[in-house]
């Protein structure tokens, strides 16, 4: 995998099942060895220890599971105040879905929010954690199909909040209902990078990959 992607660039990683798009997002966070140079702001990651290049990255993932003894501390850690971590709520759109608990932002988490949260509802307190984590410009956000159980209207507004970030975000798409929203497209196939331009560019040509994969051919009938 070769690219260069400038800081501050959403870019949606597409591609279909086993193209090597969540291998791409392990690479970033050092999950396994690999042959290679991946630098962030020209810094090569692989001189970085695991906590520092971790701290650096910030990964929302397909199965979340939230860390903190409460719904509070859950979201905005032990310095976040209660206004902050509602605010963070609200913009995650999972506002509601806290107030309406009888203890609120006091709710014990159990079983890493799998004992009180519907799917759905984890990805987007994970949003909200890291909206509530005010990361730094410079950091890099890792979505790894982060919103694959929400519906087409919760999707989208997550989808305009994340890159509404001033951070480089790179998004791992189940759908590609919004990739016209991003400034690039990055197509993985049999683990490399088949293509990396703009949506449009790539979608004016018919036989590109991401044409391909938003419209494709259609199979002959089978003739008996």
């Amino acid at each position: 995998v070769t690219c260069a992607i400038p800081a501050g660039t959403k870019v949606a990683v597409v591609g279909r099942t086993g193209a090597g798009k969540s291998t791409l997002s392990a690479a970033l966070l050092r999950l396994y060895p690999y042959e290679g140079r991946i630098c962030i702001d020209g810094v090569d990651t692989n001189g970085l220890d695991l906590h520092t290049l971790r701290c650096a990255i910030r990964y929302l993932p397909q199965d979340v599971c939230l860390l903190g003894t409460t719904v509070r501390v859950a979201i905005g850690g032990e310095a976040a105040s209660d206004a902050e971590v509602w605010s963070a709520l609200r913009r995650a759109g999972v506002e509601q879905t806290i107030r309406q608990l009888p203890r609120q932002l006091d709710t014990e988490i159990t079983d890493g929010g799998k004992g009180n949260f519907s799917r759905g509802e984890l990805q987007l307190l994970c949003v909200a954690s890291m909206i509530c984590s005010h990361i730094p410009k410079g950091d890099v956000v890792v979505c790894d199909e982060c919103t694959s159980a929400l519906d087409s209207d919760v999707d989208a507004a997550t989808h305009d909040v994340i890159l509404s970030l001033p951070n480089t975000v790179l998004f791992i798409c189940h759908r590609l209902t919004h990739i016209r929203q991003f400034g690039v497209v990055m197509v993985m196939d049999a683990g490399r990078v088949a293509e990396m331009d703009r949506p449009e560019t790539l979608l004016s040509d018919p036989d590109s990959l991401l044409s391909q994969l938003l419209c494709p051919v259609p199979m002959s009938p089978t003739v008996v």
